[in-house]
């Protein structure tokens, strides 16, 4: 059974090549997108995918709303934050609201990808999760 990953980016761009980059990973499945936060937190309730990839920043709402919100989901998405912000307090945070994963989107981006990869290879009830 293919991995399902929602993605929430609202660069039209970034979003583009993550849908073709994580399409392109054997055994994954994009369910879905989401530029904004409200509406990411819907239809993730409603696809219920097992891995989200989450910016921080969006143009309505914030990324780590999304996070604490679709964390009491049951069960709960792996969440990968991928994003510019980057700094100690965003990483913190993010962790502290149950992110399981956080990259920094201009270094680490190609990890963030290999990680989607790896949880689909060894199978999401197997992965340990690590910031990053």
């Amino acid at each position: 059974m293919a991995l399902r990953v929602h993605i929430v980016e609202d660069s039209v761009y970034v979003r583009s090549y993550l849908m073709q980059a994580i399409a392109a990973i054997q055994d994954v499945e994009v369910t879905g997108y989401s530029e904004e936060a409200d509406k990411a937190v819907e239809l993730i309730g409603m696809q219920r995918p097992d891995v989200v990839l989450l910016d921080l920043a969006l143009k309505e709402g914030s990324g780590l709303s999304v996070l604490r919100q679709i964390k009491r989901l049951a069960p709960a998405p792996l969440v990968i934050v991928l994003t510019n912000h980057a700094e100690s307090i965003y990483r913190s945070r993010s962790m502290l609201e149950g992110a399981d994963y956080f990259f920094d989107k201009s270094l680490e981006f190609e990890l963030a990808l290999e990680t989607i990869g790896d949880i689909s290879s060894t199978g999401i009830e197997n992965i340990e999760k690590a910031d990053g």
